[in-house]
């Protein structure tokens, strides 16, 4: 939360005491919520300092009530100018895309949707299949990098950075029939390119989910048995970088596949959504969001999440330390597939509370974001212009947007049905995965290729 929205939440209970307190603890109050800003208001500093409690000649104490209120009033409103002068002008001035531009064409299919920002402004992103396990590209040159294996056909399953700069992949070795796939994990190094031989995880895991860690191993957690069975697994196992072997981890309280994980300040997982398979090989969907510690097997359950669809959510870490929960696909109404807005959550480590945030415009697949607090989001929809009554045929659009989760405002690209749209750029492809470059490009990614975003002021 900014200064400024801090400011605005507390005016309200400054207001209702100004008739009960006196101008010392107003002031007190005003600049208690400006703490977060770089300088103190001087006015702010001056009037605190004149209305101190702690002088035992306070100025105007002995001045009637009604008096003394007429000039806290006064003076409040003096230093919320000064307060809206020193926040404005530390606010970065809000941009928007302005240009979209294809970075490079080439496929990227995937278990799951990939865009890993290296430290010398690559990008790692998923193969196109056969012995293509990722690919890296480099958005000054527009050149791409194979990542290839000795495998006839694998999918990348997750990518997690290691502390010396490699990047760990794991992957699944497709097979017909398909129950004698396996899966596999290499490490990259992309400073040379060199990729070490595979090794293979000790339980076989499909939709597994992969988490890298602060001190340089890597969780591998949850999956399915093969795509065709119905052994979901709750077992997890620990990639050690330096060895390059895996060992058992402890288990899950419940199984999962399909579901996202992502790395808590202290050490625990948090575990959202993704589904367990029946007796009869079907998906439920797993609603329990739960937090694992890794070191001692502990799981504590904080919440369900609403019914629908919530296999690989999205996991975006917002530059307050809050994280942000999006569904990856809401219940579909006929003749609106994608297009209605929906809720994510907010989650917030140091209080277990997972809160239901300002709804985001429609079914969102990427989102990336940004230092200023928002989001860059995109996503696709299918709709029938005025529901499957009207007997029109289905309009497709794929949009781009920006969305802010404190005031859950949004922007988007230009609506095909309605004509409205704030942004003058659209979407090339249907983005599912994105990242932000060092060179300052938003990277969109799809199964096509990379576009890349530039960001500008209004």
């Amino acid at each position: 939360m900014t200064t400024m929205d801090r400011f605005e939440a507390t005016l309200p209970g400054l207001l209702e005491d100004l008739g009960r307190t006196d101008a010392s603890q107003l002031i007190a109050d005003v600049l208690a919520s400006t703490a977060g800003t770089r300088q103190r208001p001087p006015m702010l500093a001056w009037v605190r300092t004149t209305f101190d409690r702690r002088d035992p000649r306070p100025l105007f104490g002995t001045l009637p009530m009604s008096l003394r209120v007429g000039l806290a009033l006064a003076l409040l409103l003096v230093a919320i100018a000064a307060a809206a002068l020193i926040v404005g002008g530390t606010r970065t001035v809000p941009t928007i895309p302005t240009a979209i531009v294809l970075g490079g064409s080439f496929t990227t299919d995937s278990l799951s949707p990939t865009a890993l920002a290296l430290p010398d402004g690559r990008l790692v992103v998923g193969g196109g299949g056969g012995p293509v396990l990722a690919r890296v590209f480099d958005s000054r040159s527009r050149s791409v990098t194979n990542v290839g294996t000795a495998v006839e056909s694998v999918q990348l399953q997750g990518a997690a950075l290691l502390a010396d700069g490699r990047v760990f992949l794991l992957g699944w070795e497709d097979a017909d029939p398909a129950s004698n796939g396996r899966s596999m994990a290499w490490v990259f190094d992309p400073r040379n390119g060199t990729l070490s031989p595979p090794v293979p995880t000790l339980d076989r895991r499909f939709e597994a989910s992969v988490v890298g860690r602060a001190d340089g191993s890597v969780v591998v957690t949850g999956g399915i048995d093969n795509p065709e069975s119905s052994t979901t697994l709750a077992s997890t196992e620990i990639f050690d970088p330096a060895t390059g072997a895996f060992a058992h981890g402890l288990p899950l309280a419940s199984p999962r596949f399909g579901h996202r994980a992502t790395a808590l300040p202290g050490g625990d997982l948090l575990l959202v959504g993704g589904d367990r398979a029946d007796a009869s090989n079907l998906a439920v969907p797993a609603y329990a969001v739960e937090r694992f510690d890794p070191r001692t097997g502990e799981t504590q359950k904080i919440d369900d999440l609403p019914g629908g669809s919530w296999r690989a959510p999205l996991l975006v870490w917002l530059p307050d330390g809050r994280l942000l929960v999006v569904p990856n696909q809401t219940l579909r109404l006929c003749g609106r597939h994608g297009i209605d807005p929906v809720t994510p959550f907010v989650f917030t480590a140091a209080t277990n509370a997972l809160e239901p945030a300002l709804p985001l415009p429609h079914d969102v697949a990427a989102a990336v974001p940004l230092p200023d607090g928002r989001l860059v989001i995109a996503g696709s929809w299918q709709a029938i212009p005025g529901g499957c009554g009207a007997g029109g045929s289905y309009v497709d659009d794929a949009w781009l947007g920006i969305y802010d989760p404190i005031t859950g405002r949004s922007i988007e690209s230009r609506d095909p049905i309605t004509g409205s749209g704030d942004l003058a750029i659209d979407a090339l492809e249907r983005y599912s995965a994105g990242a932000v470059l060092s060179d300052g490009h938003i990277a969109l990614v799809s199964e096509l290729g990379v576009d890349l975003l530039t960001m500008g002021t209004p």
